[in-house]
């Protein structure tokens, strides 16, 4: 009998210091979230190309990996920047 009551004061010291905890120490950071725009994007994939080289077609990918980019909402502006690519390679020659 007497284990059960130190079960049940040591899960009701738990919470007790976790509300205390929550309640004396509040978070340092808030978190933000914000829409990404094409500008934003278009930056990310300029530095993962500088890094990695160019990205490539993404209609030659497969297309569970094509439905899956579109879902993410990524599709169009990797082809918008392989597009993008092209026509600079292009006028460059």
């Amino acid at each position: 009998m007497a284990s059960t009551y130190a079960l049940l004061v040591g899960l009701g010291g738990c919470l007790l210091a976790g509300f205390l905890n929550a309640v004396f120490f509040r978070p340092k950071r808030i978190v933000r979230e914000t829409a990404a725009d094409g500008e934003g994007r278009r930056k990310a994939m300029d530095a993962i190309e500088a890094e990695i080289g160019p990205l490539g077609d993404p209609s030659e990918l497969p297309t569970a990996v094509q439905e899956e980019l579109r879902t993410l909402g990524l599709y169009d502006d990797l082809l918008a920047q392989h597009r993008r690519r092209s026509t600079e390679a292009e006028e460059r020659s």
